[in-house]
């Protein structure tokens, strides 16, 4: 066998490879949450799911460098990774801070989580789970191995397009958490959007590992977005909470004062009573009840006795 045909013998087995990850990606989205305890064990079966990707990344001839790995690139990644976690970092700091911005950081699933829970999804299972291998299946192995036989830039529109379809099943479960879009035309409206947003996402994070020539770029990326935005929505919802529209603050606390605690407040429009209202002079004596009001206060009264 000619060396000519044993590169076109590789390049048609990588190629193969990539269909047939990107249909098991787009089908493992979709199905997953049929997985017996599959948010139990969504960290592990990630983790588990990247090792059995490096495996096969490895037996159809990827190295390292095709995946990202390279130590040489680890402190251009780190650094590329930083300067993006630092700018949505400010920008969801504007978000909570600006009024009109609020509804993006609006999501049903977040009531309830309590600090513990709060930190184990922000530092472990969006890190581990979500953000370590989505970047490891989408810009390491499927990146890497489309670039095998095509340009960086079409495997990165190439594997961009699947990483949006991978959030076709998230999607749904999102509108479903919240109440959201749901009239068929307004789903898939919603959905054919999440996907082309989530795509271009993607290739933003691809872009990333072009530039830095590492995979710890778009990694730390990808965990600033997910982590801080998560952070960003639970306070966001202690907020609301504490403080709906339409009662001030200062009235809740008003309000909430010599009540015992573990009870809920009382409303504000209860605080609030109307004015006794004072019969008038003419009101005929034998007409008036037992109580009556005068001067704002309450006083008993004596009924008279009526003569024929």
């Amino acid at each position: 066998m000619t060396k000519d045909q044993t590169t076109t013998r590789s390049t048609t087995a990588i190629a193969g490879f990539v269909v047939a990850l990107s249909v098991v990606l787009v089908a493992y989205s979709s199905t997953a949450q049929f997985i017996p305890e599959f948010n139990a064990l969504y960290v592990p079966l990630s983790l588990a799911a990247a090792a059995g990707l490096a495996f096969l990344a490895l037996k159809v001839g990827l190295e390292p460098a095709d995946l990202g790995l390279e130590r040489a690139t680890l402190r251009t990644g780190l650094s590329w990774g930083l300067k993006v976690a630092a700018v949505v970092a400010v920008a969801l700091a504007v978000a909570v801070a600006v009024p009109a911005l609020h509804p993006l950081l609006d999501d049903a699933r977040i009531e309830g989580i309590g600090p513990g829970l709060l930190a184990y999804r922000a530092l472990i299972r969006i890190p581990l789970g979500t953000a370590l291998f989505e970047e490891f299946a989408f810009r390491g192995v499927l990146f890497g191995a489309w670039s095998r036989f095509t340009s960086p830039w079409r495997a990165a529109a190439g594997s961009s397009l699947v990483f949006g379809l991978w959030h076709v099943r998230p999607t749904i479960d999102l509108l479903d958490a919240n109440g959201l879009a749901v009239s068929s035309i307004a789903r898939l409206a919603v959905v054919a959007a999440a996907v082309m947003l989530t795509a271009i996402a993607g290739y933003v994070f691809c872009l990333l590992r072009i530039r830095s020539r590492s995979l710890l770029a778009p990694f730390i990326a990808h965990t600033a977005i997910n982590s801080l935005a998560i952070v960003c929505i639970h306070r966001r919802r202690r907020v609301v909470t504490r403080n709906p529209p339409g009662f001030p603050a200062h009235e809740l606390r008003s309000n909430s004062q010599g009540t015992r605690q573990g009870s809920p407040p009382t409303s504000c429009a209860a605080t609030h009573k109307e004015p006794a209202r004072v019969p008038s002079e003419s009101t005929n004596s034998r007409n008036v009840p037992r109580g009556v009001v005068s001067g704002g206060s309450i006083r008993s009264v004596a009924p008279r006795k009526q003569t024929m």
